[in-house]
């Protein structure tokens, strides 16, 4: 989504990011600032994209982004693991602002009748989502509490639908996925988005 205004989408993290072309333009857009050097903007070469992925992890490093165990060459391999790592970096710097402790307080003041405790099972059979959808506009699903928690993937889905048509809240995680055995990880970047600065949280 952050790259949408730019004219530019991520398919595969294996291959799309490769080139370090989309890493550049992905850290323009969350930085707003702009890359000052120069860059291959046609690296055919794995030489030319390496060089291109050193630069943004330099410019990371300047944002105070800190690297672990990462090399360009993880990421021009498509190393999915170390990949993911990276994007986790970013989600924290960019779309998560605040510790894991301070995050969950905002949740369990907004459902304070639900004990959140945690970023996974909490959010599986969906009635603490759509309990989150309707603190943001009262009414939308005002039986969130009654809601069957066996019929998860549906109650998700609805939520997440209402989330994403009344708030613009992206889907970036499937209802099934969420349903499932949840990545915490995953599952904070969705919910980040309902208290981001100006958002309807």
């Amino acid at each position: 989504r952050q790259l949408e205004g730019a004219g530019l989408s991520i398919a595969d993290l294996r291959t799309d990011l490769r080139s370090g072309l989309v890493l550049i333009k992905l850290m323009e857009v969350l930085s707003g600032s702009s890359i000052k050097t120069r860059y291959q903007k046609e690296p055919k070469m794995r030489v030319q994209q390496l060089e291109n992925i050193k630069l943004v992890f330099d410019f990371m490093e300047d944002e105070g982004i800190k690297l672990v165990s990462v090399r360009p060459s993880d990421i021009c391999d498509g190393n999915m693991k170390l990949t993911l790592g990276l994007i986790w970096r970013l989600v924290l710097r960019y779309q998560i602002q605040c510790p894991r402790k301070v995050f969950l307080s905002w949740f369990q003041a907004a459902l304070p009748h639900s004990k959140i405790s945690n970023f996974t099972s909490n959010w599986s059979d969906g009635r603490n989502l759509a309990g989150l959808v309707d603190y943001c506009e009262p009414g939308l699903i005002p039986d969130h509490a009654s809601l069957d928690p066996n019929r998860a993937v549906e109650n998700l889905t609805n939520a997440m639908s209402l989330a994403e048509k009344r708030f613009n809240i992206p889907q970036v995680i499937a209802p099934e996925d969420l349903a499932g055995d949840p990545d915490e990880l995953s599952v904070m970047t969705y919910l980040s988005y309902f208290c981001q600065p100006n958002s309807i949280g």
